[in-house]
């Protein structure tokens, strides 16, 4: 391992057989793209936690489960607990630690109470994020919020029957409303609107920014994931 490690001219070690890099590596050129955009919360914060990551991260480009599995595998980061988050190879700030468990804490009191006030006899809006997989429009699944996890699930049909039946199932996995977000011109990872009338078992999407697209969009087949 040593004769490898010799060979390699951007590595420096002492008598111990420890090794560095000669020279910082530079992030924009050895990180994806997603994982440069996750570099920069948790270096803006010294300490982030995922939420945070999310918020900042997911939209064009990256979607909720391609930031989830970045965070999780890259070497970039490393997990100091549940939901926290630094980057690896760099000293661990004391403060800002403090400071990520308590906006962590604040984060999971807020969904306890979504989920002690949510009531179920109203309307249930949610944002959520069109699917960016290459796979076909029909397979390509959209993922329902966490706190919502258990309360919304099942088949719903389309409240004017103008768009076909949705399902939900208990891993928030949302199937066939890809099918529905795109005929409308939702783009791939745009956020929307989903509203979901539990009473009746229906379901109604709008954009984000309430203007319809239907009218000057044409569904085009293996989007750009």
């Amino acid at each position: 391992m040593s004769a490898l490690f010799s060979g390699w001219d951007w590595l420096r070690s002492d008598k111990h057989h420890k090794y560095w890099v000669k020279e910082p590596l530079d992030p924009l050129v050895v990180l994806s793209r997603t994982e440069y955009a996750i570099f920069q919360v948790i270096d803006g914060l010294g300490v982030a936690t995922k939420a945070e990551v999310m918020k900042k991260v997911v939209g064009p480009g990256a979607s909720p489960m391609a930031v989830t599995i970045a965070i999780a595998s890259s070497p970039a980061f490393f997990k100091i607990e549940r939901a926290i988050y630094a980057v690896n190879g760099r000293p661990l700030n004391a403060e800002s630690l403090v400071e990520a468990r308590l906006r962590r804490a604040a984060e999971t009191a807020k969904q306890s109470l979504e989920k002690l006030t949510l009531d179920l006899t109203r309307p249930i809006q949610a944002t959520v994020v069109q699917s960016g997989s290459d796979v076909s429009i029909n397979r390509r699944v959209v993922y329902l919020p966490k706190y919502l996890q258990g309360h919304v699930h099942g088949d719903f049909l389309h409240s004017t029957g103008k768009y076909g039946p949705i399902s939900v199932a208990l891993n928030q996995q949302i199937r066939h409303v890809a099918v529905v977000a795109e005929t409308m011109g939702i783009q791939p990872r745009e956020p929307f609107e989903l509203t979901f009338f539990l009473a009746d078992m229906t379901y109604e999407v709008a954009l984000l920014n309430g203007i319809n697209k239907t009218d000057s969009f044409t569904p085009v087949d293996n989007k750009q994931s």
